[in-house]
């Protein structure tokens, strides 16, 4: 066989083989950016009224999926009555996955977290927001997963009363 033949051999098994390797890469990569179903679930809430400068404790039922691996960045907001903002996180917060484990497994299928209602909050009708984004795959580092959660919250006036 011709030297020059068997290296153009060698050269089409190579170029067919990186192909196979693009198309499976491909493949993963759509498998990857398809998967947008969240990996939590909100089912419902509870959380008590209270004044200004007191304490709110949100008890939240919820569905995980631990399976996935995911790693979650989240940031907390609150709202007052008059539509002010308050920042309850410094920055995003990080939770890898295996702070995720360990919070289910301290709060199996439930979240409970407490926040100080503002001092100078509206009194009336409030609102906890927290915005997540999970990552569960290398594609989702470029376009995570996002969940918005919002619940509503009474702050009361300085009496205790509904506003």
């Amino acid at each position: 066989m011709n030297p020059l033949h068997r290296i153009h051999r060698i050269a089409t098994a190579i170029l067919a083989l990186g192909f196979v390797l693009l198309l499976a890469a491909l493949g993963q990569a759509l498998s990857w950016g398809l998967e947008r179903t969240p990996p939590f679930v909100l089912l419902g809430y509870t959380a008590n009224a209270a004044r200004p400068g007191e304490q709110i404790v949100v008890h939240a039922r919820v569905q995980r999926d631990l399976t996935r691996r995911c790693s979650v960045t989240y940031s907390r907001s609150f709202y007052d009555a008059a539509g002010t903002r308050y920042d309850l996180t410094q920055g995003d917060v990080l939770m890898n996955a295996a702070a995720l484990d360990d919070l289910s497994r301290r709060m199996p299928r439930e979240l409970v977290f407490g926040i100080t209602a503002p001092r100078s909050a509206t009194p009336g009708r409030a609102a906890i927001v927290t915005a997540l984004d999970y990552v569960c795959n290398p594609m989702h580092l470029l376009y995570p997963i996002g969940v918005m959660l919002t619940m509503d919250v009474d702050i009361l006036n300085a009496t205790g009363g509904p506003p």
